[in-house]
């Protein structure tokens, strides 16, 4: 994962010089500590599938209508179901 986001921040600074507030994980995918990976990288969001805030424990207040911010402090999006029907 760390060679991802590595060379996901230099190939997002070489075309618009500067770097990313945020990502979208490889295919939206999300293991537990992902997101402490991504907070030394200066990342404050990520997105993940529906479900990976939907059977989330405990489960989101607002499920996916609202961010979700991990106990790093980095906050979690999760990808709206009809939308990605679409794309």
């Amino acid at each position: 994962m760390k060679a991802q986001i590595e060379m996901a921040l230099k190939t997002y600074h070489r075309f618009f010089v500067c770097y990313p507030k945020g990502l979208w994980l490889p295919e939206c995918a999300y293991n537990p500590g992902d997101e402490e990976i991504l907070k030394r990288y200066g990342l404050d969001y990520f997105f993940v599938d529906a479900h990976g805030l939907l059977y989330a424990t405990p489960r989101p207040r607002y499920a996916i209508f609202a961010p979700v911010v991990t106990p790093s402090g980095v906050a979690a999006f999760g990808r709206d179901l009809e939308s990605s029907v679409q794309v």
